[in-house]
């Protein structure tokens, strides 16, 4: 969809593509660093993500997979971030984030169910400060971290699947 939009802006070229995409990937790399300074590692570690072959070589073909590690990267950054200064559009957005990353690529669709869950377990943990503003607190901040998952499970109701159903023409 982005590519698309950047295609009807300029024309629509493969070189556009692929410089769309290590433009993304680019911006995923920075999004690791910054990551890496958050958790107090060296910063050099990120020298390991952009020479893994799978992040250099998709960085320069058109190929999705470096698009989604973008959205997934910036939304752990957010998440990251929202630790210390927690914020209830900041869940939105983390949601939208991790939604463009499961469209990207399915099997981040397990992130915000991961996040959730670890949520529910870290209230678990604190039942002695349990009181209706930690329980609404929760249920705000989840929901608000789901609505935007409504357009993946949107397509994947309607595709019976995350993928369009012109690429289902294998069968096992």
């Amino acid at each position: 969809i982005l590519v698309a939009f950047i295609g009807k802006l300029f024309g629509p070229s493969l070189l556009l593509a692929r410089i769309a995409t290590a433009v993304f990937s680019l911006a995923a790399f920075y999004f690791s660093i910054r990551i890496l300074k958050l958790t107090g590692t060296p910063v050099y570690y990120a020298l390991g993500i952009l020479f893994y072959p799978y992040f250099f070589n998709n960085s320069f073909v058109f190929y999705v997979i470096n698009f989604g590690l973008f959205f997934f990267l910036w939304a752990f950054y957010l998440l990251r971030k929202r630790d210390t200064r927690p914020g209830y559009f900041s869940d939105f957005f983390i949601g939208f984030l991790l939604s463009m990353a499961i469209l990207c690529q399915q099997f981040y669709l397990i992130i915000p169910v991961a996040i959730i869950i670890h949520r529910f377990l870290r209230l678990m943990g604190h039942r002695q400060e349990w009181n209706l503003a930690a329980i609404r607190q929760f249920a705000l901040s989840s929901f608000l971290l789901a609505i935007p998952l409504a357009l993946p499970a949107a397509l994947f109701i309607k595709w019976g699947g995350l993928t369009h159903p012109n690429f289902n023409v294998h069968s096992l």
